[in-house]
């Protein structure tokens, strides 16, 4: 019996055989599932009602934590906090404080970056909604486009005005050497707005920011004097006094 052809018959064999391992292999490289897309999550957290604090303030010292992967970072004096690398989908995220604990769920979506606002209501409540005009606070698909708020101001800054507005929360609204601020038929200056003053802002939306078109300011809900407010100019009516009786 011819030895040849069963030894060429036996390489075959072989290099099928490891050709077959070769190919399984990088199959199994290939197929390796990838982690799922994250995002940056950034937000403000404030008061949603007096049981928190005084309506629309920032909370500071609240533990922010994704409660599927433990990641989690305090807020900063303003009530800031980012979260880096939060797995997209429905995440539930936990507010926590000495004085509160509330859960509520955002919807992150893959390889952005997200502006929230976290009102916290009851101490127990929270009501996550997304800052700008677009979803998840991305921009309008249409270029840009004014933005009206109106609420409570909750801070005033060197160039800055932060709104409490029921409807997006805590804004914060740049203001620029080109923005109309008046009080009634009074033009005034930014500084002369206080915190817990009601305004109603035109605000034109750039990206991710809000820069002022014209800011009227309507009320206020502090003791302090409204700025540009006309003094009083009455004359106070002097008390009559008695004219002494010549004595005879």
């Amino acid at each position: 019996m011819p030895t040849r052809p069963r030894v060429v018959q036996t390489v075959l064999m072989a290099v099928l055989l490891l050709t077959g391992l070769f190919f399984a292999a990088t199959c199994k490289e290939s197929s390796s599932p990838t982690g799922p897309a994250s995002a940056t999550v950034t937000g403000v957290v404030v008061s949603g009602d007096e049981a928190s604090g005084p309506q629309g303030s920032a909370l500071a010292g609240v533990t922010v934590r994704v409660v599927r992967t433990g990641q989690s970072t305090p807020t900063d004096a303003s009530g800031n906090f980012t979260l880096s690398n939060v797995p997209s989908g429905d995440q539930e995220f936990e507010f926590s404080r000495s004085d509160l604990n509330a859960r509520g769920t955002v919807s992150v979506s893959g390889g952005t970056t997200m502006a929230v606002t976290a009102s916290i209501f009851r101490r127990t409540t929270v009501v996550v909604t997304p800052r700008g005009n677009g979803p998840s606070g991305t921009p309008p698909p249409h270029g840009n486009s004014v933005e009206e708020i109106e609420g409570l101001v909750s801070a005033v800054g060197a160039s800055t005005l932060t709104v409490f507005d029921q409807r997006l929360g805590t804004v914060v609204v740049n203001v620029t050497g080109t923005t109309t601020i008046r009080h009634g038929g009074t033009s005034i200056l930014l500084s002369e707005i206080l915190v817990g003053m009601r305004v109603h802002v035109k605000a034109l939306i750039e990206g991710n920011s809000l820069t002022a078109l014209e800011i009227i300011v309507q009320d206020e809900n502090t003791k302090t004097a409204t700025p540009g407010a006309p003094k009083s100019t009455s004359t106070p009516t002097p008390t009559p006094t008695a004219t002494p009786t010549p004595t005879p």
